[in-house]
């Protein structure tokens, strides 16, 4: 028979000192890529909000606190962006992976009659006499019952004539691009589901865009259900313990495989003869409330 060669402990050893020098130097390289990624989207975004600001900008140029001379500035706050319909209420952070918060600002300067949007560094300007602007007609969040119509408020577009004023131009409207949760579908009532509407324009060079957001829910409240015989209970007033959830529980109104948590608020005193109100109360994941109440009497 033929001896099997195995590896050597110098063959091993040599190899497992490649490996680790492999790992030195990919492992590096992996993050960094991974990094430079996370950075260019965060550039993305935050461009997308300065983008959405100079919609407000061009939409609010009449405002007597908007900068409309030379070393004047304006700021204003992301959530002001995202309640009006500028900018997506869930724009993330790549860096974080965190929503914006809220109180971030994007600051507004006039320089020179040049309008600057600016924000963590970045940047984008432009002659806001020539941008259109698109404002939302009805809510930029809108709660839509299931199985319910959703009828599109619609928007307006406000498109410069040239010589400092507006056209409008109502939609719908061929001019208009509108596309559903990115892939153009319409909105289903039937389900529950999240949808953002984007509306846009274009005029020149300069694109005008909306964003609403529509929440199809259930607005039906969940059930608390009592087992037969528990309402009203009888207890001796000798009990010195009493499990207020044997027998109750909550399902969510649209699929009973979904329990609900229970709140209970109790005036019971054990051993004190009398008769005694406990309420349960349930809240859905749709924010629906229920209550029930049941009685317990204690006896002598």
């Amino acid at each position: 028979m033929k001896n099997k060669k195995g590896f050597t402990l110098v063959e091993v050893t040599a190899v497992v000192v490649i490996l680790g020098i492999i790992s030195l130097i990919a492992i590096p390289l992996v993050e960094n890529t991974i990094q430079n990624m996370r950075q260019s989207s965060y550039e993305t975004q935050i461009k997308v909000i300065l983008e959405g600001a100079r919609q407000w900008g061009a939409s609010n140029r009449f405002l007597p606190e908007f900068p409309s001379s030379d070393g004047t500035s304006l700021s204003i706050q992301i959530g002001e962006l995202k309640t009006e319909g500028f900018v997506e209420k869930d724009i993330t952070n790549p860096q974080t992976r965190e929503p914006f918060e809220n109180d971030m600002v994007v600051t507004i300067t006039n320089v020179a009659g040049n309008i600057i949007y600016s924000m963590e560094g970045y940047s984008v300007g432009g002659d806001y006499i020539d941008v259109p602007y698109i404002a939302l007609d009805g809510d930029p969040l809108m709660y839509i019952a299931i199985g319910s119509t959703f009828d599109d408020p619609g928007v307006t577009a406000h498109i410069p004539d040239g010589g400092g004023g507006f056209n409008t131009v109502e939609y719908p409207n061929g001019a208009f691009n509108v596309v559903v949760s990115g892939d153009g579908s319409s909105i289903d009532t039937s389900t529950f589901s999240r949808y953002t509407i984007s509306y846009t324009i274009t005029h020149d060079q300069y694109t005008a865009r909306a964003i609403r957001t529509v929440i199809v829910y259930g607005d039906k409240p969940p059930i608390i259900t009592f087992d037969p015989g528990i309402d009203p209970t009888t207890i001796n007033s000798t009990q010195t313990s009493f499990d207020y959830l044997t027998g109750v529980s909550a399902q969510d109104y649209y699929d009973s495989n979904i329990s609900v948590p229970l709140n209970i608020r109790s005036n019971l005193m054990l051993g004190i003869p009398g008769e005694y109100i406990i309420t349960y109360e349930a809240t859905d994941r749709f924010g629906n409330v229920a209550t029930k109440q049941r009685t317990v009497v204690v006896d002598y």
